[in-house]
């Protein structure tokens, strides 16, 4: 109720000059969040179980629909194509975090420290979690769709291990990546279109 507060509060001065009426985007959205609110209903009422069969084959067709992006289903939209038309616009890289989500709960469920506690679980870990951040990166341009999709895993893989040392150590190579890569932008080493 609150987002739909914010929507309308940051929309209505638009949907009023370009459609003559304020709550056209608060309508919508509200739509979106009855239609979110059902579903929620409905899996919930679902026996968890059921949600580790589908691991796998959510998070391998959440990778084909980040794919067919680049097919003739992809959609543009204000100089991005990061959509896909398949009767209803969808944007792939947000079933890539329902299918992050489910294998690494099932992952983890399944082997919960072994795989999360050793630096060849955490390896496995970070390239499957890696797959869809990349492919979301460099097929959408859609930076913070990576990084989400990124730190959800990272955030499972920390909630279920014993030891911290190794998330402190690639924190510190995340922080430092990131602070070189500004560096570099400041000091005009990458040009600012391309660090976008």
């Amino acid at each position: 109720l609150f987002g739909l507060i914010m929507v309308y509060s940051a929309s209505s001065y638009e949907a009023s000059l370009k459609f003559n009426d304020s709550s056209i985007y608060l309508r919508n959205q509200a739509r979106a969040t009855a239609l979110g609110f059902l579903c929620m209903l409905i899996v919930s009422r679902i026996d968890y179980h059921f949600w580790r069969i589908t691991a796998i084959p959510a998070y391998m067709v959440s990778l084909v629909l980040v794919f067919l992006v680049l097919t003739p289903l992809g959609v543009t939209r204000n100089g991005a194509r990061r959509w896909l038309n398949v009767g209803i616009s969808v944007q792939p890289s947000e079933i890539a975090k329902v299918g992050v989500i489910l294998l690494f709960a099932a992952f983890l469920s399944k082997y919960g420290r072994k795989l999360s506690s050793t630096w060849t679980g955490l390896a496995i870990c970070l390239i499957a979690a890696g797959i869809p951040a990349g492919m979301v990166l460099l097929i959408t341009s859609n930076l913070s769709s990576a990084i989400i999709i990124f730190g959800i895993a990272a955030v499972m893989i920390f909630v279920c291990s014993e030891r911290t040392l190794p998330f402190l150590l690639i924190s510190i190579l995340v922080l430092g990546a990131g602070a070189l890569v500004v560096y570099m932008v400041v000091k005009g080493y990458i040009p600012e279109e391309v660090s976008y």
